[in-house]
């Protein structure tokens, strides 16, 4: 009996042990080779990687927009809408680049199944300065650890196209040869690229690790400086080259691929317009030959792909007054999406080369155009429109009056409610469009217990029609000029406002409750020599705002990012909406800031 309590004993100890020591969501993700090729197995289960390179740009964003640095009620709204359209799909995987917070890794995966490729573009590294590749090499090494202990994460991407791009004086990459290669000096990346491989080895770095390379250019300098690497990840959008590029690996390499750059633009340059049909043919093809060459399949070497363009990125064609104030916009799945959607139910663990084939060759993506050419038809409806009706709500309701105390009999104690909101969309040239909010209120009653609404301007007359708020736009080669009533402009004003000169708090509700007109007036932003030059005036900027004018001038130089803000107010305001609106002060202002960036750490002064 005692014989087996110590057993028992021992083995509650080691349970213990087990799960203090590991991590609940401990996984492993490694590459397999054997007689049939290679795989990327994760937790022993072979992953054919289906992914896309995901960024979120609000339309205007400048590009020192950092979407992770929003507040985290936005960020979730933006991955909880685009993430299962994703998987949707059949989409596995998301190439993102370096400096996400792990956090957000763990939580696309949790959610939704989703794994996170992260990579390091490298593209403003000095790769002759052996003092800023160690702190290169540094950081990565920090933060790479720090991915590992994410639960979602997948492997590791070493470097991009552009890297080679501005070694080789901004050639392309099928124009980069291996005689040109000694003369520009290219061969300086790999040895850093097999540098950075062994400090995460020693370090204890347990996932792949991929580095980009060009296609057929560069396989003999990987072979020599990155013999520690995974996989070579390359990117290629021509099909007809995929299948030599792969035989040129089996033979010259021995090393699995990654495609981190597939697809193809919609756009028909020769006759400007909008060929979707012809993107989802080009990408069926380029995922066959991925499928094909997949472990068991060919030659037995591709590990998966990434693509550039999977859908819209604005449900507009980019208009900014269809993007809300945070910057939020919906995003349309062109035919690609569909097609997508059918060809990644394929079983490739167990489809052969001729089951490929015949699957791909079953239908054709013309069959699933319909929808992304009827929202085209509607689009270019209203683009012929100069005036049309955006959109329109209604509301109505009746109840018994607040505080109804009559010794008239005759008089009831009920009343109605008639409210209508309507946008109207002028768009006289391509250049030129305006956005206006009317309400027409047909009956103002005293029903609605909650009295500060945006109809109890209408109390004294019982209805009434009004200005609720209005957008426009004009684009010229110089400046760009907005004007806006009661419409917030955050996503236009895109300055360094470090010292919070313009209050970013705002409640629509509150503007309505109190009649307010606060953001109203005219921003004209510069173009081209002006374009560091931003400038907004108006009578109410923003909520409580004196009549003022405000410039910002931004400029690049050695020490940083150096910008100013500078506010005068030309008097005070003459009218109050409330007795909670103190108002300000008539002041003047002026601030200085100065950014500095370094291995995509930030200080601000």
């Amino acid at each position: 009996m005692d014989k087996y309590g110590g057993l028992v004993k021992r083995l509650v100890i080691l349970c213990l042990y087990i799960l203090l020591t590991v991590p609940l969501g401990a996984y492993n993700v490694f590459v397999e080779q054997d007689k049939k090729g290679f795989q990327l197995l994760v937790d022993n289960n072979p992953f054919l990687v289906r992914s896309v390179h995901w960024e979120y740009l609000p339309h205007g964003s400048v590009p020192s927009y950092y979407f992770w640095g929003s507040d985290d009620t936005f960020i979730k709204d933006v991955l909880d809408y685009q993430m299962p359209l994703l998987s949707g799909m059949g989409i596995n995987a998301i190439c993102l680049q370096a400096g996400v917070p792990a956090r957000w890794i763990s939580y696309i995966y949790e959610t939704y199944g989703i794994y996170s490729v992260i990579q390091y573009a490298l593209d403003d590294v000095d790769f002759s300065n052996k003092e800023t590749l160690a702190d290169v090499i540094e950081a990565i090494h920090f933060q790479a650890l720090s991915y590992q202990e994410s639960v979602g994460f997948l492997y590791l991407l070493l470097g991009n196209d552009e890297v080679f791009r501005q070694e080789s004086g901004n050639l392309m990459p099928y124009q980069v040869t291996t005689e040109k290669l000694v003369e520009i000096k290219v061969r300086k990346v790999y040895p850093f690229y097999g540098d950075a491989i062994d400090a995460l080895d020693e370090a204890g770095f347990g996932f792949p690790i991929a580095v980009v390379g060009l296609p057929f250019a560069h396989l003999d300098l990987i072979n020599q400086y990155c013999p520690n690497a995974d996989i070579i990840s390359v990117s290629l959008y021509h099909s007809n080259y995929f299948t030599k590029f792969l035989e040129n690996v089996n033979d010259r390499l021995g090393m699995p691929v990654f495609f981190h750059g597939i697809g193809a633009d919609s756009h028909h340059a020769q006759f400007d317009a909008d060929d979707h049909v012809m993107q989802a043919v080009n990408l069926k093809e380029q995922w066959k030959l991925v499928y094909s060459n997949w472990y068991h399949n060919g030659f037995g070497n591709s590990l998966g792909a990434a693509m550039m363009h999977w859908a819209d990125r604005r449900y507009l064609a980019g208009n900014v007054v269809d993007v809300d104030y945070r910057g939020f916009y919906e995003v349309v799945p062109r035919t690609s999406y569909h097609v997508l959607q059918k060809l990644f139910r394929f079983n490739y663990e167990e489809g052969s080369t001729e089951e490929i084939v015949s699957y791909w060759n079953s239908f054709l993506p013309s069959d699933y155009s319909y929808t992304y050419s009827f929202y085209l038809l509607q689009q270019d409806s209203q683009s012929f429109s100069k005036l049309y009706l955006s959109q329109s709500r209604l509301y109505l309701g009746s109840g018994a009056k607040r505080y109804f105390l009559s010794a008239d009999k005759s008089e009831s104690g009920y009343d109605y409610f008639q409210s209508l909101y309507a946008t109207l969309v002028i768009k006289p040239t391509s250049f030129v469009d305006a956005t206006i909010d009317l309400n027409l209120a047909g009956r103002v009653s005293d029903i609605d217990l909650n009295q500060r609404v945006y109809e109890s301007r209408y109390q004294e007359n019982g209805g009434g029609v009004s200005l609720y708020r209005a957008f426009v736009r004009l684009d010229e080669p110089y400046f760009k000029l907005f004007g806006f009533y009661r419409y917030p402009y955050y996503k236009l004003w895109d300055q360094d406002d470090f010292f919070n000169l313009i209050p970013k708090d705002y409640d629509l509700d509150r503007l309505d409750a109190y009649q307010s007109k606060s953001f109203n007036g005219v921003m004209l932003k510069g173009r081209r020599f002006l374009n560091s030059v931003t400038m907004m005036v108006g009578p109410e900027l923003y909520e409580g705002a004196n009549p003022m004018i405000l410039l910002s001038y931004r400029l690049k130089t050695w020490l940083g990012d150096v910008s100013t803000l500078f506010q005068y107010d030309f008097d005070n305001r003459s009218y109050f909406n409330s007795l909670y609106d103190i108002g300000y002060s008539k002041t003047t202002k002026v601030s200085f800031h100065l950014k500095q960036s370094f291995l995509g750490f930030s200080s601000s002064n």
